[in-house]
């Protein structure tokens, strides 16, 4: 099972590279980076709920940012359509509003 801390660090630390020049080569997967930055403060939003410890969040919600982290095919790193990232943020923090009003 993932920890909220570790998935909150992915997300935060997916738009700190979506902010910075493009490296050469490495074998780290890259970020789409003008989805990322669409999206950034929706991840950002989400990482925060992810490490507030009083914040209730399903397991569906862990499970799709550990996907969303790990698939290198995943609107995280492949373009897909414009704002499917920002799209999939968002549904998460409504689940997570709903969590919360449990």
């Amino acid at each position: 099972m993932w920890r909220r801390s570790t998935l909150a660090a992915g997300l935060e630390h997916a738009v700190r590279e979506a902010r910075r020049p493009r490296p050469g080569r490495t074998a780290a997967v890259p970020v789409d980076a003008r989805e990322v930055l669409l999206a950034g403060p929706a991840l950002l939003e989400l990482a925060d709920r992810l490490r507030d410890r009083r914040q209730p969040v399903d397991r569906d919600v862990l499970d799709a940012v550990a996907a969303v982290l790990a698939d290198p095919e995943s609107p995280l790193h492949l373009p897909t359509r414009d704002g499917a990232l920002s799209d999939w943020a968002h549904a998460l923090l409504a689940a997570t509003d709903v969590a919360a009003m449990r």
